[in-house]
């Protein structure tokens, strides 16, 4: 997000929390990872704005916003098409269409929106309300009135997926599974049941937020900006990792309620953890808190040498290099892991070694077994 949004330079609130692990003495320790767009359809920004002054330079601008994403807790990522039409008062206006991205505040009050690099106009605010708005190049600002624009944002409790769940065993036959979700209402979302579809199996479940939220602990609830889970159980065998199924939540509509439909984005697909080479290692991925000298960074990045996983201090090109005389002397760069390197590639032989070798850290080689026992891709 951009510090320089028109809404943070006006000194506006947004509201606060924290995204972390699970709460509860049955919950998985998680931290964030990258999801897919939300599901927002039915929310957005119909822009119109008109040229107000009767000097100066002036602008119009008109098209469409839709939200991509919540930006916890700022407000919304945003993207879409706008025509532009721009002029000194009383000259004849010059027209542009583009494509925009940028970030909508919680209150929809403000928008700060970008072309693409190379347009000759840099960047638009957008002030949904009395205030004035302004297109901008590099050198001028073009004033318009952006008052008439609709905008339609979630009102009451709106749970998204985030397209994330991860699951454990729970004994019995079973598995636990959180389904990811993030309330992008302005109301909490209170669920202590409610049914959910996972993989074609409708089972009954329960709200939780995240460790770090601000609703009472225990009250099955989520609060409006925050991330949580919906906790199911399901026959093992269900899911398996590296793998997406198809998820629906709140089938009885009974975990949100509100304005103008919270109920037509509860449908997608969750992916299960996967480490991958280029993937950064977290606890999603591998099921456990990592290390702090490997969290967050993949194993192309070690094996490259651009990211110090010793506590040494040192990269793996300080003893592995082209000439040090070692079975694994790989050139400088990226090291992909089907690269041959002297007898074998990461999948066929080094990571092997690697993990029996008794002088190597113990949370890099289990790191390096999971990926094996991912697929090693």
């Amino acid at each position: 997000m951009k510090s320089k949004r028109i809404y943070l330079a006006m000194g506006l609130c947004a509201f606060v929390g924290v995204v972390g692990c699970g709460s509860g003495s049955d919950d998985l320790a998680v931290d964030t990872i990258e999801a897919q767009e939300q599901d927002l359809s039915g929310y957005g920004v119909e822009v119109k704005c008109v040229a107000k002054n009767q000097f100066g330079y002036v602008a119009t601008v008109n098209g469409t916003l839709r939200l991509t994403k919540h930006d916890f807790p700022q407000g919304f990522l945003v993207k879409g098409k706008l025509k532009v039409q721009t002029a000194q008062y009383g000259q004849p206006f010059k027209n542009a269409k583009f494509k925009v991205t940028g970030d909508l505040d919680v209150t929809g009050h403000y928008a700060f929106v970008e072309p693409p690099p190379g347009k000759p106009i840099k960047h638009i605010n957008l002030v949904f309300g009395p205030a004035d708005s302004s297109v901008n190049t590099s050198n001028i600002s073009y004033q318009t009135d952006c008052s008439q624009s609709l905008v339609k944002l979630p009102k009451g409790s709106d749970l998204v997926l985030e397209h994330t769940m991860r699951h454990y065993p729970n004994g019995n036959g079973q598995i636990g599974v959180q389904i990811d979700v993030v309330n992008i209402g302005n109301k909490p979302a209170h669920a202590p049941s409610g049914q959910v579809n996972v993989a074609g199996i409708t089972v009954n479940g329960a709200l939780y937020q995240y460790y770090g939220g601000t609703a009472d602990p225990g009250a099955n609830t989520v609060n409006p900006g925050e991330r949580g889970y919906i906790k199911v159980l399901l026959p093992s065998g269900t899911l398996a990792r590296c793998n997406q199924y198809d998820v629906k939540i709140d089938l009885g509509h009974t975990m949100q309620s509100g304005q103008p439909n919270p109920f037509g984005n509860d449908a997608g697909k969750a992916r299960t953890p996967c480490l991958k080479w280029n993937t950064p290692i977290t606890s999603f991925e591998i099921t456990s808190e990592p290390d702090p000298l490997i969290k967050n960074h993949s194993l192309a990045e070690i094996v490259s040498s651009k990211w110090v996983a010793r506590s040494d201090g040192k990269l793996c090109n300080a003893c592995h290099f082209v000439g040090s005389g070692k079975p694994y002397s790989p050139p400088a760069g990226d090291i992909a892991y089907n690269q041959t390197v002297g007898a074998g590639t990461w999948e066929t032989k080094w990571a092997a070694e690697f993990i029996g070798q008794g002088i190597k850290p113990q949370y890099l080689k289990d790191a390096f077994q999971q990926w094996l026992n991912d697929g090693s891709l």
